[in-house]
């Protein structure tokens, strides 16, 4: 089993409920579909400064496969998935965690 954590925000906080619209009815089944091993997801809202952008962290769990597997996957499937105006750049760019579990 491998995990893909990604921490990501919205552009603004006045397309944050847009940008998750987009995340959960787009992104992750388009994910899905490129990487059928990919299962759970869940995401979270991270507790932060409210002078900064809300950030998320949606967790990947795959089965079978492991994070290095995932990470190749994922690169491949990349240039198909569809991309948003309303997601962060710059400092709130998405950020990518691969891991396998330690047991």
């Amino acid at each position: 089993m491998a995990t893909l954590i990604v921490f990501a925000s919205p552009a603004n906080a006045a397309s944050e409920q847009e940008w998750l619209d987009w995340y959960s009815a787009t992104h992750i089944p388009e994910l899905r579909a490129a990487i059928p091993e990919v299962g759970t997801v869940t995401q979270h809202k991270l507790l932060g400064p409210p002078d900064r952008l809300p950030r998320y962290a949606t967790i990947y769990e795959a089965i079978g496969i492991d994070a290095p597997t995932l990470a190749s996957r994922l690169g491949a499937a990349a240039p198909t998935l569809s991309q948003t105006e309303l997601m962060a750049v710059g400092d709130d760019a998405p950020a990518l965690h691969f891991a396998d579990p330690l047991q």
